[in-house]
């Protein structure tokens, strides 16, 4: 019927520290576990020893994956949260991410 090509489409994983407002992000191409391990690790870099960290998923199948449950395992500190199956929350989200861009342009 038609060919598909893929064109560029990547995956954004973004995590924003409340505390000081700083963002950590990367687009990957592909949405794997070794993306989000990937990911993940340099949150646990980012944020200082002895702090919690909470994060916000959705509920697609890689934080499933055997290897990322042991990463988990391994790091007590983190604690997960999970929006909605069929929700339509990404809007909102987005939403919430172009606030700080917003106001620093206002300043």
């Amino acid at each position: 019927m038609f060919d598909y090509k893929r064109n560029g489409v990547t995956t954004l994983f973004v995590a924003l520290n409340i505390h000081n407002r700083t963002f950590i992000g990367s687009c990957m191409k592909q949405h794997r576990h070794q993306e989000f391990i990937r990911f993940l690790n340099a949150i646990e870099r980012a944020v200082p020893a002895g702090q919690g960290i909470h994060a916000i998923a959705d509920n697609y199948a890689t934080h499933k994956n055997p290897n990322v449950l042991a990463w988990l395992a391994d790091h007590p500190r983190w604690t997960f949260h999970f929006t909605p199956i069929s929700a339509s929350w990404l809007h909102a989200f987005e939403g919430f991410f172009c606030i700080p861009t917003l106001a620093a342009a206002w300043h």
